[in-house]
């Protein structure tokens, strides 16, 4: 998957800012990442102080965003990106292909491009998921595609 070395972690943190608290701590995981998102946790997350972070990882921290994906979006946007990464499913032959083709890919157009496969197949925007793709981005940049596999399932 060449593909995956093409993605830089600092762009999939300007798509998901939220994705700082998996550097935070490492205890966190990418659904307490993505908690955060649909839940509305402030997209400047590294510039708070630590006491105002764990009030936010804790949940202390309402919803005040009309444009963030519903909170049941995450589980079927997980799994429609276990999916195509971890199997070999049919319906993301063409992404693959598309993804194994590019030889000039950026983090931008594979973030991109996965997010309009996913929305697709799930009938959501494109726009309203690349958050939640580029948290599932960031988890297998961390722990390796294997890793992420394996406890994704």
């Amino acid at each position: 998957m060449d593909w995956l070395e093409k993605i830089y972690p600092i762009e999939l943190a300007a798509e998901a800012p939220q994705i700082q608290l998996l550097d935070f701590d490492e205890n966190y995981t990418i659904d307490d990442a993505a908690a955060l998102m649909v839940q509305g946790a402030p997209q400047f997350f590294a510039t708070l102080r630590k006491k105002e972070k764990e009030e936010i990882i804790k949940g202390r921290y309402t919803r005040s965003q009309e444009n963030l994906p519903p909170k049941e979006w995450w589980p079927r946007v997980k799994h429609e990106f276990h999916v195509f990464l971890c199997t070999e499913d049919e319906k993301y032959d063409d992404l693959r292909k598309k993804l194994k083709e590019s030889g000039s890919v950026t983090s931008t157009t594979i973030l991109s491009a996965i997010a309009a496969a996913i929305g697709s197949v799930l009938s959501f925007e494109a726009g309203a998921i690349v958050g939640l793709v580029a948290v599932c981005l960031y988890g297998v940049i961390k722990i390796g595609k294997e890793a992420y596999c394996a406890s994704s399932a």
